[in-house]
């Protein structure tokens, strides 16, 4: 099985991007001095790093091994060999950590599928202080995460085009 960032976050995510370089077109013809050049690209990598590790995230779970590929490699545990399962609540997901005794794998929320990875390892781990942590996984504050994070991409394109529009009306 294979799982990938959704394709709202990641639409959103590139639509965003598009819209920093035309806000950037936009602020040649404006009077903002050698500043929105800094501005512009310090905003331009932030947002080009994001969709390019939402392009690489990937999780693929093979027979008994949690695979995750990211920005910074690949990393591969097998599900029996799992010691430790806790979570970390972020703004807009949830990151899952998976880890044996030398190691550990990130599993983010915002992944297509992400309940489906979620029952997948409550099928295969034996251990019930395991299982009772991965019982606590609320999929309606995933969801609800999840649709946050789709809202702030919104609303950050929305206010990127009002200023290229503003910017190109001045």
């Amino acid at each position: 099985m294979s799982f990938r960032v959704k394709k709202s976050i990641l639409v959103l995510s590139v639509l965003l991007l598009l819209n920093i370089i035309i806000y950037g077109i936009s602020l040649t013809i404006t009077n903002f001095g050698p500043a929105k050049y800094v501005v512009l690209t310090v905003l331009f990598i932030l947002v080009l790093l994001n969709v390019v590790a939402f392009f690489m995230n990937e999780v693929i779970i093979k027979e008994d091994i949690v695979y995750v590929r990211s920005l910074y490699g690949s990393r591969g545990i097998k599900i029996p060999e799992i010691v430790e399962i806790s979570y970390i609540p972020l703004k807009g997901r949830i990151l899952m950590m998976l880890s044996d005794k030398d190691k550990f794998v990130f599993v983010s929320s915002m992944m297509d599928r992400f309940g489906d990875i979620v029952e997948y390892l409550k099928g295969r781990i034996k251990d019930e202080n395991l299982l009772k942590i991965l019982n606590e996984v609320r999929l309606d504050v995933i969801n609800h995460k999840n649709r946050m994070i789709v809202l702030f991409l919104l609303v950050l394109n929305i206010v990127v085009i009002g200023s290229y529009i503003y910017n190109f009306l001045l």
